[in-house]
């Protein structure tokens, strides 16, 4: 599939809870004094097994033997004798990865100079955190891991925990072993805990994998992580074991910097999902309170959290008390009031659905783009008369300088185009595209403003919203048949030439267009081989690229030209998809279409099936299911009337 605003679409609200840890992490980096050099990753060399003399940390199989010298060099790291000291400190430097667990256990040994001695030592052994069976996305996100700031490796922590099918896992349970920050270690182990806000359920842990990544360590957050595995067997037996672990954050948070709220806020949270498990309504809604209580009053995104995590798992008698305690609290903000709507429409309770919706849209933002923001949430949860809403309020409140509203007339007029209220978009972007005409302030305010915000908001050049104008136009005149008017508003908008992959849909339109001379027609043809060639060089160019392998299949399958082919390409850019569900989605969309244009219909009602799992809001792709499954119906209504002919025919020649 080949869409203007088919993209991933992240808010600047994620990442909350991690963030933070990130902050905390730096100041308790700074007055510990760690320096860069602590964590220098070395070369990615295979795993040596046994108590191996290196000075990089790795993982291996227990050696017992190994394990009791270790630990007499650390007694002797507090020896009177400064010559013992010294050949213990030496020895316990080359054994190095060996001795890490041990010598971290050492950090807080009742001997001053034992544990000073340690915490040196630690600082001489160099972490290896790429492996070498590590999938391609792993050893990209880790690759200058040992060389980051804190702040840079608990984003690191973060992406790795997005990684779908669990394909951050190891990573994560290596962080939690190695990194010698006590707050991106439980960062690590909580990626992995905390529970989902996802509809879909986590696929199953590899327990195997898990102990063998976090070896022998006894350190807070690799405990959580074996008691975790346990959880997944018996998660009534866990409770007990999970109040105790967060009784003892809460009573370290009092001593040291070693923990955080957030942290316990996970914790919690972890608590609380085992309780939903097991059926504990009381405990459940207990545990919300304590959550609120750690909260205070932190990050909105927090109480979106919790809205969505009950809603995804259909807690209702938890919601409704949640709700009513914390009336006050929602609304104060503009996000919780919709999440709250959102979660009495799933509900079924649709008048208080609308009531939160309106008080929501009612709410002064009080960040950069939160009206904006909120509006697209709004739209990738398939509640579209709540996105036109709230987007026109944002053109018509927020100040022009603020650039927002140009945001609000570019996605709502995408959002209404999908919806295939043409006229409406067109008329959205008219007053836009005559502002930047007409006044150059304003195209030059916009041409500042995209390319400061180009990489996260993907807005097109001045004379691509032109293009986008006409193109929203031609296909209103399309709609109500008047093609001689819609073919001028093609041409138009394909004058204006944005990107030429924005130009893909305003090619497809014009090729399928029911009337044009011959000469247009052929205009038509020869700018679609132009740019069919142009993807096919950007393949030669970069065939690990899934982009132009999707774009050429999407071209094609919707016009003319080798269809097996598109299929092929198709299937190509699933493989190299690098963008997670949003471009598995778009890319399962493509090859749906592919499929039909060759004529195998139950292979295109699939792949439409599977994308629509993957992002069920857009509404072209749910015309799409509905056009091959009308196909493939009619298909098999024929292969039933051919075999009954078949049949009659057979009879009468006996």
């Amino acid at each position: 599939m080949l869409r203007q605003f088919h993209q991933g679409r992240d808010t600047p609200y994620q990442g909350g809870v991690l963030f933070t840890l990130a902050i905390c992490a730096v100041w308790f980096a700074a007055i510990c004094n760690l320096s860069a050099e602590d964590l220098v990753a070395t070369t990615t060399k295979p795993p040596i097994a046994g108590a191996a003399k290196n000075s990089t940390a790795t993982l291996s199989k227990p050696d017992p033997a190994a394990d009791k010298r270790v630990q007499e060099l650390i007694h002797q790291l507090g020896s009177p004798r400064y010559t013992v000291r010294r050949e213990a400190a030496n020895e316990l430097r080359q054994i190095g990865a060996e001795a890490f667990d041990a010598l971290h256990v050492a950090t807080e040994d009742s001997d001053p100079e034992i544990a000073a001695s340690a915490n040196y030592l630690l600082r001489q052994i160099a972490v290896r955190w790429v492996y070498p069976d590590d999938p391609a996305n792993v050893k990209t996100l880790l690759r200058q891991y040992g060389q980051q700031a804190d702040a840079a490796r608990v984003r690191t922590v973060e992406e790795l925990a997005k990684l779908p099918q669990n394909a951050g896992v190891a990573a994560l349970c290596r962080i939690a072993r190695f990194d010698r920050s006590p707050l991106i270690s439980r960062a690590a182990a909580l990626a992995i805990i905390e529970p989902a806000g996802s509809a879909k359920p986590r696929p199953p842990m590899d327990a195997t994998l898990v102990e063998q990544q976090l070896g022998g360590s006894s350190r807070a957050a690799v405990v959580w992580l074996r008691q975790y595995i346990a959880q997944q067997r018996e998660p009534a037996a866990a409770i007990a074991a999970w109040k105790q672990v967060i009784d003892q954050e809460t009573a370290r948070l009092e001593k040291n910097n070693d923990t955080s709220k957030e942290v316990i806020f996970g914790l919690v949270w972890n608590l609380a999902d085992l309780y939903r498990q097991v059926g504990d309504q009381p405990a459940l809604i207990a545990a919300l309170e304590r959550m609120m209580e750690l909260n205070g009053d932190g990050p909105d995104a927090t109480i979106v959290q919790l809205l969505n995590w009950l809603t995804v798992n259909k807690q209702w008698g938890a919601l409704d008390a949640y709700l009513a305690k914390y009336e006050s609290r929602l609304a104060q903000g503009k996000r919780p009031l919709y999440y709250a709507a959102l979660a009495r429409a799933e509900q079924g309770k649709k008048d208080l659905a609308e009531k939160l919706a309106a008080q929501a849209l009612g709410v002064d933002s009080q960040v950069r783009f939160e009206s904006f923001s909120a509006a697209r949430e709004l739209e990738s949860r398939n509640q579209f008369e709540w996105a036109v809403r709230e987007y026109r309020a944002t053109i018509e409140k927020q100040p022009a300088e603020s650039g927002e509203p140009f945001l609000a007339r570019i996605s709502l007029a995408s959002l209404l185009h999908d919806h295939e209220q043409d006229k409406e978009a067109a008329d959205v972007l008219e007053q836009l595209v005559k502002s930047i005409q007409n006044d150059s302030r304003t195209g030059e305010f916009y041409t500042n403003f995209r390319k400061l915000y180009l990489e996260s908001l993907n807005l097109p050049e001045v004379d691509g919203i032109a293009g986008r104008y006409h193109f929203y136009r031609g296909c209103q005149y399309q709609a109500e048949k008047d093609f001689t008017r819609a073919r001028d508003e093609f041409d138009t908008a394909l004058r204006f030439r944005p990107k030429d992959e924005d130009i893909a849909d305003l090619l497809i339109a014009m090729y399928n267009l029911p009337e044009g001379s011959d000469a247009w027609r052929a205009s038509v043809r020869q700018q679609l081989r132009r740019l069919t060639d142009k993807f096919q060089q950007e393949i030669d160019r970069n065939p690990l690229e899934p982009t132009p392998y999707n774009q050429w299949a999407w071209l094609v399958s919707n016009t003319e030209g080798d269809f097996q082919k598109a299929i092929q390409y198709s299937k190509r850019s699933l493989e190299l998809n690098d963008n997670g569900d949003s471009g598995a989605a778009s890319y399962l969309d493509t090859l749906g279409r592919c499929y039909y244009a060759a004529g195998d219909y139950e292979n295109a009602v699939q792949c439409e099936r599977q994308a629509l799992e993957k992002v069920n809001y857009l509404q072209v792709m749910r015309r799409q299911l509905a056009l091959f499954e009308k196909a493939l119906a009619e298909k098999k209504a024929g292969d039933k009337e051919r075999g009954a002919g078949s049949k009659e025919r057979g009879a009468g020649s006996k």
